[in-house]
């Protein structure tokens, strides 16, 4: 009796079982029996399908009491939905993939394994045992490690050989690199930078500068480091003077390595005016205090002032930033006598070059 319209059914007149539908076909009476009614039909219980089920755009097929999950396509997009209480959870027995159209992965999840993001089917990112391996680089805006050992971030070389490590305790922070204790690179403290090799302390950085070979006195620090330059002045101690003086023929430079000054200078006057002990003044820095002396060469014309034999004149220094000049020759019983030089009429080429300890 299937496929068959009502007008092709039987002419009945009274029912002749139980389990029959008996129907008016304009005035007939006729009838549909339960075997062929269900044979064509999904009964209310449940049953299997063989044919396809079409639902149309915005036609939805809904779920669960409240309608909570619906699925259709809404002519754009097509859309799974879970609007009811609960969390939406997919299950696969042995993996659930998330794919494109063409089968290329995005999300794989496998079952007590490892959980991979993919970029255009490649792996990037995917779960291990002990935490997450990166193929690729690492954009952040920012990185909190919050790990429980003292090495939270590591990398390593080829074939996977640790090089370097990122510690921290709690107290102090080191960056490490080149062995697999991690006790080569820079170890951070509060107000301490410090750079070792294997076990030994080889350069710190603290509060009172630099500091060597683990050493960690205040007063063996170098606390500075500086490069200059200082105009070389002329003058009498007596009545200061004048000189001439010409162009690019006045010129000094220093080097200061902590409380150690390098000097160098040059000078060439004529006509000088001033009177009493000759004198430079303008050194970059003073002197410490007790007296000290710098090489000095002259060249000619000679100063007027000075001893005729066995001369040599040297820089003096004392606790101020002014240099003057003492002249020492042998006298005729062998002795070396030392005199303090006076204002020349003219100077000539004056080069001084040495070192000093400043205040």
């Amino acid at each position: 009796m299937a496929d068959k319209k009502i007008s092709e059914l039987t002419e009945l007149t009274t029912p002749d079982g139980t389990e029959e539908l008996v129907v008016n076909d304009s005035g007939t009476s006729k009838k549909i029996t339960q075997t062929n009614l269900l044979s064509t039909a999904l009964p209310k219980a449940g049953g299997t399908m063989t044919g396809d089920t079409l639902h149309g755009d915005n036609v939805k097929a809904k779920f669960g009491a409240g309608n909570d999950l619906q699925i259709w396509h809404d002519g754009g997009n097509s859309r799974i939905s879970d609007v009811g209480t609960g969390n939406l959870i997919i299950r696969g027995s042995a993996g659930t993939y998330i794919q494109g159209v063409n089968g290329e992965n995005g999300v794989v999840v496998l079952e007590n394994g490892a959980v991979t993001l993919f970029h255009n089917n490649a792996t990037k990112l995917a779960t291990t045992s002990t935490g997450v391996n990166v193929t690729g680089s690492v954009t952040a805006d920012g990185l909190t490690s919050d790990g429980a050992t003292n090495y939270p971030i590591k990398w390593t070389g080829a074939g996977g050989a640790a090089t370097g490590s990122l510690y921290g305790d709690g107290s102090s922070v080191g960056l490490f690199y080149g062995d697999s204790s991690f006790a080569t690179g820079l170890n951070f403290t509060t107000d301490t930078l410090k750079f070792r090799t294997g076990s030994s302390e080889r350069l710190r950085i603290d509060s009172d500068g630099l500091k060597f070979n683990g050493d960690t006195a205040a007063a063996n620090a170098l606390d500075d480091y500086e490069t200059g330059t200082w105009t070389p002045v002329p003058k009498g101690s007596t009545t200061v003077g004048t000189i001439s003086i010409p162009a690019n023929h006045q010129s000094g430079t220093y080097t200061k390595i902590g409380d150690i000054v390098h000097i160098s200078m040059f000078l060439y006057g004529t006509n000088f005016t001033g009177a009493g002990t000759f004198e430079i003044h303008g050194l970059p820095f003073a002197h410490q205090g007790s007296s000290g002396t710098l090489p000095v060469q002259i060249n000619t014309p000679p100063w007027n002032t000075l001893p005729a034999d066995n001369q040599n004149i040297t820089g003096y220094l004392t606790n101020n930033t002014i240099m003057t000049f003492r002249a020492t020759n042998r006298n005729k019983a062998g002795a070396y006598v030392t005199a303090t030089v006076t204002s020349p009429s003219t100077i000539g080429y004056l080069r001084v070059n040495g070192s000093y300890k400043t205040a």
